[in-house]
């Protein structure tokens, strides 16, 4: 009997070692996480209140203390189950690495993009082709597994450390438990930050609401409801924006568009480069396409559907702005612009460079056509990654010439040099110096800035490589007899900023750095000049499909789009990203979120900085939210 209670207490120790073990080791990753995370506030404006100080540190706490705490869970779970304290610390070793490596990387990503891990992420683990578009080297992932393994043997020794050095000692001695003292003072710091929150909210003062987006996964409270309904308070009537609807459910097209049966049936190519920005159509980066862009006609001020490629994509074949996306997806419906080249006998030919399953084109664009897609192609040693692309839209020309096929055919071709790590063949590089690679993980620290200018050289090598590939494919075309019967676009998906707004990249804002892009028309009946009237991705479908004869009366049933050749002297365009939407004001950007429920909108400059007054541009912008919302609710049911 006596060796059994001693049995029973050397487990009990043993098991509140492993408890209080637990609690530190919770303790140490949510105060490296915090510490970590005071990188987002180095995005704050200067000058903010103390509440304001206080808000964000507390809600940087709360809200890494609630992801953190499931972690801690499973510790003390295993300590109860009376799981040996080796597998136990093996087996909360790994998600507390996970843990510190989800935070380094949201802290990298919101750096370098100003937006938090999300729902993109997840397509970059699953979708497949995505590698085609995000590429790290090897040395990359080498330094991310010594990260990983040293963050893993830190937290699987410590733990095996404190329980060997409390058990049967410190576990036995009387001390106030930690756990209860933290616990206590999370709740107070919880109950302020949300405090806080839902009185900036309620009496819509935008410092707060619009800063809680620094915190990751933060999750909004409101009282509005319940202060209007319980206590009469007063809410000024805002205008009301649905962007997204009650349902997903398409209504589209409202009507298909009527072709007449004796309109011309020229050919169209769409050529569209990944990540080209606006000004990159110049003499020195592009000549090959400028030479083109001469005998037909440039637009100069032309917006993308939105600052990434599923959104410039979608707005290009669809018509329809980028809000539309997730019920087009969950439906696999076909664009207007295919089903009606399909009725009219058109011959398809897709070519990718990457995987056109991200974005997810097969599925969307291609979904009529997929037995005609060719992506995912090969890079030969030295080439261009856009090579075989050529090769291949090379012989297709060849084979049509070869047989004197007449039929009028539908091609797109998604070049994709300078994407991600910008593609530079050395022979062909004429901006100089330029930075010989590209480091992600530096690229989101303070000396980036110095690094701009060699990698903006680098993305204009990988312009002017692109742009030959383009000048054989327009080579072959002319070769092939088909130019003078094409209608032919140029353009990009989106832009490209290199610190100009203090992003990198692209998808991080709705700047005309990352939104406008190229735009040259070649073909029959095409007016060769320069377009000063804005234009936008969302005109090419009803273009194509007016040139060949469709009713201009019927567009407003199955596009949100003008005519490239009758643009409206003004206009307000529509963007779109992972999960916001933006209109384009005349002197203000509003971005609304398409789940109401995660923010509420917010106003920028042309420069992206926060207006000093959101709610008077805001209460200015009223036409604009309007137009905004029954663009974004036309085909929707």
């Amino acid at each position: 009997m006596p060796g059994a209670m001693a049995g029973f207490f050397d487990s009990y120790d043993r098991r509140r070692a492993m408890r209080r073990a637990t609690f530190e080791l919770w303790l140490l990753n949510l105060l490296a996480a915090v510490w970590q995370g005071q990188a987002y506030f180095e995005h704050a404006p200067e000058g903010l209140g103390l509440g304001v100080h206080v808000f964000l540190e507390l809600a940087l706490l709360t809200q890494l203390a609630a992801l953190s705490l499931p972690i801690a869970g499973l510790g003390v779970l295993l300590a109860q189950l009376r799981v040996g304290s080796r597998s136990a610390a093996l087996l909360t070793a790994v998600p507390w690495t996970a843990f510190q490596l989800l935070i380094l990387t949201d802290v990298r990503v919101y750096n370098l993009f100003r937006y938090h891990l999300n729902g993109w992420v997840w397509t970059v683990v699953t979708t497949e082709g995505v590698e085609d578009s995000i590429q790290f080297d090897a040395w990359f992932w080498v330094r991310i597994g010594a990260l990983l393994a040293g963050v893993f043997a830190f937290q699987f020794g410590y733990q095996r450390w404190r329980v060997r050095a409390l058990d049967g000692h410190a576990a036995r001695g009387h001390w106030v438990r930690p756990a209860y003292v933290f616990g206590a003072a999370l709740l107070p710091a919880l109950l302020i930050e949300k405090s806080l929150y839902a009185h900036a909210d309620l009496v819509r003062d935008r410092e707060i609401p619009s800063l809680a987006r620094l915190v990751p996964f933060y999750p909004r409270f409101t009282v509005k409801r319940v202060a209007q309904n319980w206590f009469g308070y007063d809410l000024a009537e805002r205008e009301r924006v649905d962007v997204a609807g009650e349902g997903l459910l398409l209504r589209y097209p409202l009507e298909r568009p009527r072709i007449s049966a004796d309109g011309p049936r020229w050919n169209v190519m769409i050529l569209t480069v990944e990540s080209l920005r606006a000004d990159m159509l110049a003499p020195d980066t592009m000549p090959n396409t400028w030479a083109f862009s001469r005998e037909g006609r440039r637009f100069l001020d032309h917006s993308s559907g939105g600052s990434t490629s599923r959104y410039g994509t979608f707005s290009l074949v669809y018509g329809l702005h980028g809000s539309y996306f997730a019920p087009v997806y969950a439906e696999n419906a076909s664009p207007t612009l295919v089903d009606a080249l399909l009725e009219l006998g058109y011959d398809f030919r897709i070519f990718g460079t990457a995987s056109m399953s991200f974005p997810e084109m097969r599925s969307t664009a291609w979904v009529r056509v997929e037995e005609h897609v060719a992506d995912k192609l090969k890079q030969g040693p030295g080439e261009s990654r856009d090579a075989e692309l050529v090769r291949r839209m090379q012989a297709w020309l060849g084979e049509r010439a070869a047989r004197s096929d007449d039929a009028p055919f539908f091609c797109f071709a998604f070049l994709d040099a300078p994407h991600s790590r910008y593609n530079v063949v050395e022979s062909r590089a004429p901006f100089v110096p330029y930075a010989k690679d590209l480091d992600y993980l530096e690229l989101s620290e303070a000396e980036a800035d110095a690094n701009a200018q060699l990698v903006f050289n680098r993305y204009k090598n990988s312009v002017y490589d692109v742009d030959h590939s383009l000048g054989l494919i327009l080579e072959s075309l002319r070769a092939s007899g088909e130019l003078e019967r094409t209608l032919v676009f140029i353009t990009g998906d989106h832009g490209e900023e290199f610190r100009e707004h203090g992003f990198w990249g692209h998808t991080s804002n709705y700047t005309r750095t990352q939104v406008l892009v190229p735009m040259v028309v070649r073909g029959p009946n095409v007016v060769s000049g320069d377009e000063q009237r804005p234009t936008a991705h969302v005109d090419v479908a009803p273009t194509v499909l007016e040139a060949l004869g469709a009713d201009p009366a019927q567009r407003a049933a199955w596009t949100v789009g003008e005519s490239l050749f009758a643009p409206l002297e003004t206009r307000h365009r529509i963007l779109a990203g992972w999960d916001t939407v933006a209109a384009w004001s005349d002197d203000a950007v509003l971005v609304l979120p398409l789940d109401p429920y995660k923010g509420s909108a917010e106003v920028y400059d042309f420069d992206w900085r926060p207006v000093a007054d959101p709610e008077a541009a805001l209460r200015a912008a009223a036409p604009v939210l309007r137009e905004l919302s029954e663009a974004c609710r036309r085909f929707l049911r």
